[in-house]
C-alpha cells in the first residue's frame, strides 16, 4: 500500500488565493492507510518539534477510504483564507494514518 512521502508547494502565496500542493504517495511494505490531510499555516518562527502541530486550520482533504492517492504525485488545491496578514508561514500537512495488520 502506498503512504504519502512528499509535501512541494509554491514558496509563496497570496491571502484569498488558492495553491497547488503536490504530494508523493510511496509504496510500503506492510499495510498504509493515510486518512485525511489538515491543512495548517504556521508562523514561519514556530517550531513544534517532534510534537505535531499545523498553525492555524485552513482546511481538510480526506482521503480514506473513497480517495486513497495513487501511487506517485497527485494535487490538491488549497485556499489560503484572505484573514491572514502579509507575513511568512509554513504550510503545513498533518496526515494521521495506520499502519500494520487492521
Amino acid at each position: 500500500s502506498a503512504y504519502i512521502a512528499n509535501l512541494d508547494a509554491p514558496s509563496s502565496a497570496k491571502a484569498g488565493s488558492t495553491v497547488t500542493a503536490t504530494l508523493t504517495a510511496t509504496s510500503y511494505i506492510q499495510n498504509w492507510d493515510d486518512y485525511s490531510i489538515i491543512w495548517g499555516l504556521a508562523p514561519d518562527y514556530m517550531d513544534c518539534g517532534d510534537i505535531v502541530c499545523v498553525g492555524r486550520q485552513i482546511s481538510y482533504t480526506a482521503l480514506y477510504p473513497d480517495n486513497e492517492p495513487p501511487l506517485g504525485n497527485f494535487t490538491v488545491d488549497v485556499p489560503i483564507p484572505d484573514s491572514f496578514s502579509p507575513g511568512n508561514y509554513k504550510l503545513v500537512a498533518a496526515i494521521p494514518y495506520l499502519v500494520g495488520v487492521s
